[in-house]
């Protein structure tokens, strides 16, 4: 009997486990569409691609070239401190959803270009549907500049 409890448990555990893993996969492939779709908008003829700097063109040297991103980052300096291990190339990309250690539980963490305007492009980074960050780029005399990064 109590062989067979330990049994019925275990196989309840296993059942609740895959479970939370499909629902992890099911969020994930939901925010890849959106993902997509928002990479497709940020790469589209809209406002912010604009002028005489598309943000497409800027995002893609601010994201692969360190110098240029450093001359472009319009932070004070106590914001750079705070934000020095996002201040890397590599960050400011939509990235496709991953499963991934959130403090402890796995998430799904994904980054979507959001609001697209003349002015402002925003890029957002979540941990499972939930805003951890909000990347601000600005147009400022003609010329995109990374404004503000807010929690």
């Amino acid at each position: 009997m109590k062989l067979r409890n330990i049994i019925t448990g275990l196989a309840l555990l296993a059942a609740v486990s895959v479970s939370a893993q499909y629902d992890l996969n099911a969020a994930a492939e939901e925010y890849k569409t959106e993902v997509e779709a928002s990479i497709k908008k940020m790469n589209g003829n809209d406002k912010h691609n604009s002028g005489p700097e598309p943000f497409k063109e800027f995002i893609a040297k601010f994201s692969t070239d360190e110098n240029f991103m450093n001359e472009r980052i319009a932070l004070d300096a106590a914001a750079r401190e705070k934000y020095a291990d996002m201040l890397t190339p590599s960050t400011f990309t939509a990235k496709l959803p991953v499963i991934a250690d959130n403090n402890g539980t796995e998430d799904v963490y994904y980054q979507i270009w959001d609001e697209m305007q003349f002015h402002t492009v925003h890029l957002n980074c979540c941990w499972d549907g939930v805003l951890e960050n909000n990347i601000i780029f600005m147009k400022k005399n003609g010329k995109w500049y990374l404004d503000s990064i807010t929690e």
